[in-house]
């Protein structure tokens, strides 16, 4: 790449190949077709989330990930807003959920979260004259 060659250090030019080679792997995936594990479609890779958590490689069309998320929000069961294979169960990040749902479906989401980690502190009890 000419990007390379132009570089000033090493760590520059480790970069810009590490960004090809990134690259280059996001345009073979949306070009290949995965099986959405949920919905067990045949899914063109620029419909899917591949690596749908941290740690996590497998690859979900993104209309299943979209329903499952706001089927949980509205069932207030966000623990279950994980990567659906059952090897895996990795936690989505915040930042996946906020492309896909609407911002009412995050924002209600996000109370939820807070919710949940507040519940689990230890000896923290809510005011009753409080909103």
């Amino acid at each position: 790449r000419p990007e390379v060659a132009e570089c000033e250090s090493p760590n520059e030019a480790l970069v810009a190949i590490l960004q090809y080679a990134f690259e280059e792997e996001q345009r073979a995936f949306a070009l290949e077709v995965h099986t959405c594990p949920i919905c067990m479609d045949e899914v063109p890779g620029m419909a899917c989330v591949a690596g749908v958590a941290a740690g996590c490689e497998h690859a979900v069309c993104r209309q299943c990930l979209r329903v499952m998320i706001e089927t949980a929000v509205d069932s207030a069961t966000i623990d279950g807003i994980r990567c659906p294979m059952p090897e895996c169960r990795s936690e989505l990040p915040a930042a996946l959920i906020a492309t896909l749902v609407p911002s009412e479906t995050q924002c209600k989401w996000e109370g939820l979260r807070k919710e949940q980690l507040l519940a689990a502190l230890p000896g923290l009890c809510y005011c009753p004259r409080c909103d």
